[in-house]
């Protein structure tokens, strides 16, 4: 049985690669740890991951419709957005195609969606780069956008206009675009603001490019050391090289003070 199983996965992998890697990110979505080790085996199969998209991404990792050999992280992987809010969004975009604009996404989504931290993290994570606004500058502006965007709906629900509104079909909305300042965050708060958001680095990692070192200062990689672990026992000693991700010091019941580190490397955390 574990036999045909094992083949049966294989035979998926090698011949449907994105759908396969799709399930298989979707079914670890709530696992940081097994979800990072299946990023880095995606990178290893020439698989490009994105950062969830409002104008493509769905509830779960799929393939991308618009790129080759890519697959969108789910638009409900993004904190502080749950599968109601990805669902309203998605039915939007079915009905009426592709949002042209991040102010054509607040006038036509659900008011459920403006919702100022939801929209923050969905700017944080990426989710409205294909329309081509700068993360840094949309999170400067998201509270004033929303809330004019909010306020005409209200007035337009209540038939208050204004002078221009017979100039649009599609309702009266002058006044509510907020300018969008061109700042952009750095490589760095990017990939941070990624993580917080996503749980993990997604567009980018930090340590891309200095593979050759980690390989040169280390015994194995983390998810190895994992590995070796549960099979080994944890009575043996093994060096391994990553960045620190957190720090959280503490106070032991001897009044000694002490830290503990999570450290990541390509492959997984510890």
């Amino acid at each position: 049985g574990y036999a045909l199983l094992a083949y049966q996965n294989g035979w998926l992998k090698v011949h449907y690669p994105l759908e396969y890697m799709s399930a298989v990110l979707t079914s670890s979505k709530d696992d940081k740890t097994k979800l990072a080790q299946y990023l880095s085996e995606c990178r290893s199969m020439g698989i490009s991951i994105r950062v969830p998209d409002v104008n493509e991404s769905l509830v779960d990792f799929a393939p991308s419709t618009t790129r080759e050999r890519t697959i969108n992280f789910g638009l409900s992987a993004v904190r502080n957005v749950g599968e109601a809010i990805v669902e309203r969004i998605v039915a939007e975009r079915e009905k009426d195609g592709p949002f042209a604009d991040v102010y054509d996404f607040v006038r036509r989504v659900d008011p459920l969606v403006l919702n100022k931290r939801t929209m923050e993290s969905l700017a944080k994570g990426g989710a409205f780069d294909s329309l081509e606004v700068p993360r840094q500058g949309l999170t400067l502006v998201v509270d004033e956008l929303v809330e004019r965007t909010l306020d005409r709906r209200k007035d337009l629900t209540h038939g208050i206009s204004t002078l221009f509104a017979s100039l649009d079909d599609s309702g009266d909305w002058s006044g509510t675009d907020v300018s969008i300042p061109e700042r952009e965050f750095t490589k760095e708060e990017k990939l941070n603001f990624e993580r917080e958001m996503l749980g993990l680095y997604v567009s980018d990692h930090p340590l891309l490019g200095v593979e050759r070192a980690l390989a040169l200062y280390s015994d194995l990689s983390i998810a190895d050391l994992r590995d070796a672990v549960e099979e080994a026992g944890s009575h043996s000693i093994a060096r391994i090289a990553g960045i620190i991700t957190d720090v959280t010091t503490k106070v032991s019941k001897s009044n000694k003070p002490f830290a503990q580190l999570i450290i990541e490397d390509l492959s997984s955390s510890i």
